[in-house]
């Protein structure tokens, strides 16, 4: 343990590509540019396991952009946190994904077995603007019926 510093949480920027634009965005004018990379799994394995031998983890997400774009990433990483006894792993998504029923599905059935916690599903009207509300719904339907704990999150903007 390093008597200095405690690292409570760790954040996964998954990406910066995203079905949406929204003005709040933490990414801002990266958002779908030039840089189409993600946070793989393969790359961060184990990492978190380095981690919690030196500090007291509590908490992890994964945000981007949209992180369910690389779902199987994404569940690598909550899955490995599960593992390590990390009690709260959560996503940020706009829930707008795929248009595919059963890709929502199987989707939401991965995130469940993998071990997330809280889903905190971003709702705004700016989302209305760019992204499909029905596969929104759909999701928000289908990870309401996992065991998955489901907040929306609003941005209020002036």
């Amino acid at each position: 343990m390093n008597p200095y510093m405690n690292i409570n949480r760790i954040e996964f920027g998954m990406t910066y590509n995203c079905t949406g634009r929204c003005r709040h965005c933490s990414v801002g004018d990266r958002i779908n540019g030039a840089d189409k990379s993600h946070v793989e799994y393969q790359r961060v394995k184990g990492m978190l396991k380095e981690v919690i031998d030196m500090y007291s983890v509590h908490s992890v997400m994964c945000f981007g952009g949209e992180p369910l774009l690389y779902p199987d990433d994404v569940c690598g990483i909550m899955q490995e946190a599960a593992e390590c006894g990390i009690l709260l792993r959560e996503i940020i998504t706009n829930g707008y994904f795929s248009k595919d029923e059963s890709r929502i599905a199987e989707v939401v059935s991965s995130l469940e077995k993998a071990g997330i916690t809280q889903i905190l599903l971003s709702v705004d009207a700016f989302h209305q603007k760019i992204i499909p509300l029905e596969p929104v719904f759909t999701f928000a339907k289908e990870a309401a019926r996992s065991s998955i704990q489901i907040k929306l999150q609003p941005a209020w903007l002036v």
